[in-house]
C-alpha cells in the first residue's frame, strides 16, 4: 500500500511539472498548496488547462512596466486565437458586496464570539481594468481583452453587481464555463504566429528577478501608505 501511495504521488507530481504553471513559475506543488494566492493562481490554470490542446498559452505574475520605474502585477492571462483574458484572483472568505463603479469592496466575516468584522479592499474590477489598460498600452490596442476576477469557491460575492461588457466576478470552480462563452462567441483573430509573439514578449516579464520583485511590493506599500496620509489631510480640511 505504501508503494502505491509513493507511486501516485509520484505521478501527480510528473503531471504537475509538466503543465504550463510549474515551468512558468518554477513553484514546487508544496508551495502551492501552502500559499492561498499561489495556489488560487494555479486554480485557473487547473480549470483551464485542456484549453492548452486548442493552442492557449498561459502565463502567471507577470510585471508589466508602467510610468516612473514602476511595475503592475497581473496574477495569471490566458492567451489564445481569440485574444487575451486577464485574471485577478482573490483568494478570501466570508461574503463580498460592492458594485463596479466603487472605489473600495467590503469583505464581511464573522468572529468566533459571533461579532462581525468588515474588511475593506481596493475594488477588483478597477484594479483589473488598470492591469488591462497597461497590458494594452504594452502590446497595442487592436487585441481583445476581458476581465475575470477570480474568488475562492469560500466567498459569497451573490452582493457583487456587474454590467461592463467583458468584465466577470465568477469563482474559479465556475471558470470552464465562463472562459468558455468567452472562447465560444469571440472570433478568432490571432494566429499561431501572433500568439507565440505576444506570449514571448510578456514571458520576459513573468521571469523578474526577486529584486525586482521586492521592489514592486516598496513602490505598493509607498503609494498605499502616501494615499493614507492624503486621506487624513482632506479629513482636516
Amino acid at each position: 500500500m505504501a508503494a502505491l501511495i509513493a507511486l501516485a504521488a509520484t505521478a501527480r507530481q510528473r503531471r504537475y511539472k509538466a503543465g504550463q504553471y510549474y515551468r512558468v513559475t518554477g513553484n514546487s506543488l508544496d508551495e502551492v498548496k501552502k500559499d492561498p494566492a499561489k495556489l488560487s493562481e494555479y486554480m485557473v490554470y487547473a480549470r483551464l488547462k485542456d484549453y492548452e490542446k486548442k493552442g492557449a498559452r498561459f502565463l502567471f505574475n507577470i510585471y508589466i512596466p508602467i510610468d516612473g520605474g514602476r511595475t503592475t502585477e497581473i496574477d495569471a492571462i490566458m492567451l489564445g486565437y481569440f485574444g487575451i483574458v486577464v485574471f485577478e484572483c482573490k483568494s478570501r472568505y466570508g461574503w463580498m458586496e460592492g458594485a463596479e463603479t466603487d472605489k473600495e469592496w467590503s469583505q464581511f466575516l464573522f468572529r468566533r464570539d459571533g461579532s462581525l468584522i468588515e474588511n475593506k479592499l481596493y475594488n477588483p474590477i478597477r484594479q483589473n481594468r488598470g492591469h488591462i489598460a497597461h497590458l494594452k498600452k504594452l502590446l497595442g490596442g487592436r487585441i481583445r481583452m476581458w476581465s475575470v476576477i477570480a474568488f475562492s469557491e469560500n466567498t459569497d460575492i451573490d452582493r457583487i453587481s456587474v454590467s461592463y461588457p467583458d468584465t466577470f466576478v465568477t469563482h474559479d470552480e465556475d471558470l470552464p464555463r465562463v472562459v468558455g462563452n468567452i472562447v465560444w462567441n469571440a472570433p478568432a483573430t490571432l494566429t499561431d504566429s501572433d500568439i507565440t509573439s505576444i506570449y514571448y514578449k510578456l514571458y520576459k516579464y513573468a521571469k523578474v528577478s526577486d529584486a525586482e520583485k521586492e521592489k514592486h511590493i516598496k513602490d505598493i506599500k509607498f503609494k498605499y501608505l502616501n494615499g493614507k496620509r492624503g486621506r487624513k489631510g482632506s479629513k482636516r480640511k
